[in-house]
């Protein structure tokens, strides 16, 4: 055996040196798509939609396209959701249940959620009047922050364009990449970066933030319409700060629910439709 490899080596001196090549670009290979992979999977755990995060850990009201009503805490994840309860339910077998959660397949059932504006006189009142009054009126720092993120996202077509050509040329250097299905998991976990790192960016919802509107829901197979403050919006949602509304439904007591909330609506069924204006009491 040793015989042969020395023959060899004597008729084909390359053949060592080609052989580490490969073996050092297959091992390249496979940091890179462990780090790129390592990368992706955090990002997209610690990733949580802008709208959301706006009403995280604030109380608000969920309801559900069946009609069903949930009130809690909002604590938000990358892909659930939790509603803690502000005192333990009893349930109809006698146990306490303290939680709700909303995992990934439950979330296209929601109907809206809605956040309670704090009572007048009070310091959480002050807070989300602050917050409103500068989103009506944004700084310079904002604007420029909001600029830097919309740049940021308006170039995510050259970052995916920027990972497949990466990818291409790994292929070419390595083709057992290509061979594994290693470059399409690759291209994968690169689009799901892309997708982690930057936001929705819509012109014509840019002009609009801060500003009032009316927002349209559909709810059983009608439009409804709801006048607020434009705040936020991602490709899943729509935030809209300062609205009005009554729920006369079954199981609602409006009372305790009020009338004066900011409201978070799943795109799937709601949509931007007007620019408004409305006369604000003195």
């Amino acid at each position: 055996m040793g015989q042969g490899v020395v023959f060899w080596r004597a008729i084909y001196p390359g053949h060592d040196r080609g052989m580490a090549g490969n073996m050092d670009s297959f091992w390249l290979s496979i940091l890179i798509l462990g780090a790129v992979t390592a990368v992706g999977t955090i990002l997209q755990r610690r990733s949580k939609d802008v709208c959301l995060k706006c009403l995280n850990h604030q109380p608000v009201v969920v309801q559900m396209k069946s009609g069903q009503w949930v009130w809690g805490q909002l604590e938000v994840y990358p892909k659930s959701l939790e509603l803690v309860y502000e005192k333990p339910s009893r349930d109809v077998k006698g146990h306490l249940e303290l939680s709700y959660l909303f995992f990934e397949d439950m979330l296209p059932h929601i109907q809206m959620i809605l956040h309670p504006v704090p009572e007048k006189g009070t310091p959480r009142r002050e807070a989300w009047q602050r917050r409103l009054d500068e989103l009506m009126c944004s700084s310079l720092w904002e604007k420029m922050r909001r600029g830097f993120r919309n740049l940021r996202n308006t170039l995510k077509d050259a970052f995916s364009s920027a990972m497949s050509l990466f990818v291409g040329r790994l292929r070419t250097l390595n083709p057992s990449v290509a061979a594994a299905g290693a470059d399409q998991h690759l291209t994968s976990v690169g689009q799901n970066l892309v997708a982690a790192v930057c936001n929705s960016y819509e012109p014509i919802l840019e002009k609009y933030l801060g500003r009032e509107v009316v927002a349209e829901i559909l709810v059983k197979e009608q439009w409804r319409e709801h006048v607020g403050v434009l705040e936020e919006y991602s490709d899943k949602y729509l935030l809209v700060r300062d609205l009005h509304a009554h729920f006369d439904e079954p199981g609602v007591d409006q009372k305790v629910l009020g009338d004066h909330f900011d409201a978070i609506f799943p795109r799937a069924h709601s949509v931007i439709r007007h620019l408004a204006s409305r006369e604000r009491a003195a």
